[in-house]
């Protein structure tokens, strides 16, 4: 009996998840949710941190000439491995010697043929290109010699009017001319680097301003490593010589990227620029990678076969873009680029070597070394679906140490395709909520996963979704991350676009009766963050108002109420800020949301007018939002 009990109980346990799985799959049900979040992050998509994202990129440079050519299965593989990521932004860098010894031109050297086939891939495939120049060349003697500022003129010319390569918009004059690294032995002060670097840049400017190259060529800088206040005095100094700004971050230690260093320092930078007349100039990372267990003898990061570098560079790589940055470009693509000894030995960085299987001077490099690393996973995500011409928009929360939340938006006819990225830099697990209020439609998002066990991928190796979530952003979504790594949300790709309403009263002026404390004024009921709020005193009546700044038609409100709401309230509006009129009254409100239409009516200013609390508290709005 105690048999057929058990297996009567196993089956009707059966039935029930079967059952489950079945309606959950027939009427789209996120079971998900009905787990209790750790944290909500809020997406903000009427309020936008930087309006032209150029992409994640990547660092593309052509191999050094004593390296043996990759061969063309392999070439076949890295433009499919590139095509996939869908790379719209790269750094590519050579030194001048590599085409001119100072006084004859070599086009066709051995690296500017490799170049040649990078620029060809960059071109076919609409990729913007920073070109870019390592160092002085040994006989030139100074940064503003004539002979070297003419052959970088030159090679501009040669490669834009000569080869065609219209994806050159950026040029960098030098890499990381702060660092003692690049100067060698008995480097000078720090001061003098910086005036080298600058007066070279004035220099350069002028003869490709003479040459009337400034109109289709940038120059970007610092470049910098570790002299962050070199973009400040870029930008007070050179303003007229730079088209955009962009330094390098190596963080020496991962408990930099936990705290969020690399998020605050590229937001007071990129707030920098805002307050100045330079504004509209993009700001990018030029650079980005972790230096704790850095080879020090050979510049090599061995930490790029792990799992855990992965993570942490997706989480700067989150930080960058929550900050406002436009662009950021890991370091790097390929370990087959450089040289990091004469004994052969390879610069560790890349995301695979494509010179796996070969012998190059005393080192041998195992035919696994061309296959995929762990960090190509996330990095190629945010590459395909954080794309070039998106808006990064304002992300509010999670507020939970090493967890990071990101978003971007990009127009698709009327509506908007949406990629999040959420990262989990801890080892327990968290559970995350995303919301983004206005969102007026349900969408597919497709989901990808990286986690150490959970890393769906084709034969390739190549991300595969994990499932689709049907979801309208506005009632949330669970995102769970079961331990440290990544999940990306996309509606690309398969997924179907975002419906957002423009909040018509974000940011507007606004005014109140009164309020609690300074910790809670008006304003804070329309900056679109609901993690901030309005409150007024502990008494009756009540009001709060928005001056959208002209007279607009609108027919919804939305009021979100934090717990202190109104039990009767009323919304007016009216176009002079003397004469109100009554669109909507609730006489027995119950708190929460309210989503209140009514016939279209002429307004500029909108009123939430209340006479009873159902609280002994004052009133409360997390928002007061105003609609067409």
């Amino acid at each position: 009996m105690k048999r057929w009990m058990k297996f009567f109980k196993s089956l009707s346990g059966g039935i029930l998840i079967l059952t489950l799985v079945f309606v959950g799959t027939f009427f789209a049900i996120d079971f998900s949710k009905v787990k209790a979040a750790d944290g909500t992050a809020v997406i903000n998509f009427n309020k936008v941190y930087w309006g032209d994202f150029l992409g994640v990129g990547i660092q593309w440079d052509p191999q050094d000439g004593s390296l043996p050519e990759i061969d063309s299965t392999m070439w076949d593989k890295v433009i499919q491995r590139v095509d996939f990521m869908n790379a719209k932004f790269a750094r590519v860098m050579i030194n001048v010697e590599d085409y001119f010894n100072g006084s004859t031109y070599n086009w066709n050297s051995v690296v500017m043929q490799r170049l040649y086939k990078i620029l060809d891939y960059c071109q076919s495939r609409g990729v913007t290109v920073m070109l870019g120049n390592w160092w002085k060349p040994s006989w030139a003697s100074s940064f503003t010699d004539s002979r070297f500022l003419t052959a970088i003129c030159d090679l501009l010319n040669y490669l834009r009017n000569s080869k065609g390569y219209t994806c050159i918009r950026y040029y960098n004059f030098l890499n990381e001319p702060n660092g003692e690294w690049m100067y060698g032995e008995n480097p000078p002060d720090l001061e003098t680097r910086w005036n080298n670097w600058k007066d070279g840049i004035i220099a350069l400017h002028n003869m490709l301003s003479s040459r009337g190259y400034t109109n289709w060529v940038q120059l970007v800088g610092p470049d910098t490593a570790y002299q962050d206040d070199w973009v400040d005095r870029a930008l007070n100094n050179l303003g007229s010589q730079m088209g955009a700004y962009e330094f390098h971050i190596y963080k020496d230690y991962d408990s930099q990227v936990y705290n969020g260093e690399i998020e605050a320092t590229v937001g007071a930078k990129r707030n920098l620029i805002n307050s100045s007349t330079q504004s509209n100039k993009h700001l990018w990372l030029g650079e980005l990678g972790m230096k704790e267990g850095k080879d020090p003898i050979y510049d090599c990061q061995p930490r790029v076969t792990t799992f855990e570098y992965a993570v942490v560079m997706s989480d700067g790589i989150a930080q960058v873009i929550r900050a406002g940055g436009s662009g950021v470009i890991p370091w790097c693509l390929d370990d087959a680029m450089h040289l990091a000894s004469s004994d052969g030995t390879l610069k560790k960085w890349g995301m695979w070597n494509s010179l796996g299987g070969k012998t190059v001077g005393t080192k041998t490099y195992p035919i696994s070394d061309q296959n995929l690393r762990p960090w190509f996973y996330p990095v190629s995500l945010f590459s395909k679906f954080f794309v070039q011409g998106s808006q990064v928009v304002e992300v509010s929360g999670p507020s939970i140490p090493g967890v990071r939340v990101a978003a971007v938006k990009k127009q698709n006819g009327t509506n908007w395709d949406v990629s999040i990225v959420v990262v989990n830099n801890n080892d327990s697990a968290k559970s995350i909520l995303i919301t983004a209020p206005g969102v007026t439609n349900t969408a597919i998002f497709k989901q990808y996963n990286f986690f150490a066990s959970d890393q769906p991928k084709d034969n390739d190796g190549f991300p595969l979704p994990k499932m689709d979530r049907v979801n309208n952003l506005s009632n949330g979504i669970l995102v769970d991350l079961p331990s440290r790594g990544v999940v990306f949300l996309t509606t690309l790709n398969g997924g179907t676009p975002v419906s957002v309403s423009s909040n018509l009263a974000l940011n507007k002026p606004a005014y109140a009766s009164s309020t609690e404390n300074s910790n809670y004024p008006p304003n804070y009921a329309f900056d679109g963050n609901l993690n901030t709020r309005w409150s007024s005193a502990w008494s009756d009546p009540q009001w709060i108002y928005v001056d959208l700044g002209s007279v607009q038609t609108i027919s919804r409100v939305k009021l979100v109420w934090e717990a202190a709401y109104a039990k009767q309230f009323q919304i007016q509006v009216s176009t002079d800020n003397v004469n109100w009129t009554t669109v909507y009254s609730n006489y027995n409100g119950t708190g929460g949301t309210n989503d209140i239409t009514f016939t279209p009516v002429n307004a500029r200013y909108v009123k939430m007018y209340a006479w009873q609390r159902a609280t002994q508290y004052g009133y409360s709005l997390w928002e007061f939002e105003v609609y067409q």
